[in-house]
């Protein structure tokens, strides 16, 4: 019941995101008058409602409810969280939703520090540097906390999947690693060795990424939320550490989208 309850409290912030982006149709004169917003909003709200039912609906989200409970699901309404801190500039909301992305197991770490580096992007790095230093330069704390909160999800990463976990390892599988690494046949059983496959043998990568198992795997992820995601691919790149784990793994639970492994990749699709 906690699972379900926690999953299902990612709607709220998902629409207001959709309701602020909408907002944006009209300018920032326009949205101080009333007879513009009103009538807008009388349009916009039923779509961002359709988008939260949408995450609702998501297959992927109702198995991973349906099946036993686990920490991984618990991500979901926290990233969708930081997603809104970063759009509405809240600065100790995102860092406080980031951080606790970042401790609910040791691969969220890398969606938290992805996060840190999307806040980067949107609160001025971007326009400061791409704008030739014509934006307005942001106060250095509202850079200083993404940096460090991606700086820290990174360094948790490390010690959670390199130090914590294969010093108990042995206890459950028998070696001192992660148990996870173990499931990437052919392309290596070590960290190191699956990166090495990415670089010297791509054909046998795209091989099985291109199975089509896997590609209903990516389309079924897509299209609850009517393929739109194509249109931010931005969005999809921060959830690349978790998505090529399930979309290269062996093990066909992470990659069938009927199990736990694909909630925390809803809420970027769905963004």
């Amino acid at each position: 019941l906690l699972q379900v309850v926690v999953v299902a409290l990612g709607a709220w912030p998902l629409y207001e995101l959709a309701r602020s982006k909408l907002d944006q149709v009209l300018s920032p004169e326009e949205r101080g008058q009333i007879w513009h917003v009103e009538p807008l909003r009388q349009l916009t709200r039923p779509l961002a409602l359709a988008v939260a039912l949408a995450y609702l609906l998501a297959p992927q989200l109702q198995s991973a409810v349906l099946t036993e409970f686990h920490a991984v699901p618990l991500a979901v309404p926290l990233l969708l969280w930081a997603f809104w801190a970063v759009e509405t500039r809240h600065l100790w909301q995102f860092a406080l939703a980031t951080l606790l992305v970042a401790a609910v197991k040791e691969e969220t770490a890398l969606l938290a520090a992805g996060l840190g580096l999307w806040a980067l992007w949107r609160w001025g790095v971007a326009g400061f540097w791409f704008l030739g230093g014509g934006a307005p330069r942001p106060p250095a704390r509202t850079l200083l906390v993404p940096l460090a909160v991606t700086l820290g999800a990174l360094a948790w990463f490390y010690v959670a999947t390199f130090v914590i976990v294969p010093a108990h390892a042995v206890v459950v599988y028998g070696v001192a690693e992660s148990g996870y690494f173990a499931r990437y046949g052919a392309l290596g059983d070590s960290p190191l060795d699956i990166f090495k496959s990415f670089l010297t043998q791509p054909r046998l990568v795209w091989q099985i990424a291109s199975e089509p198992v896997r590609v209903r795997y990516l389309l079924g992820l897509a299209l609850p939320f009517g393929l739109l995601c194509l249109l931010a691919p931005e969005i999809l790149l921060l959830a690349l550490p978790v998505l090529l784990a399930n979309l290269l793994s062996a093990c066909p639970a992470q990659y069938y989208g009927e199990f736990r492994s694909s909630a925390p990749l809803i809420p970027y699709f769905a963004v």
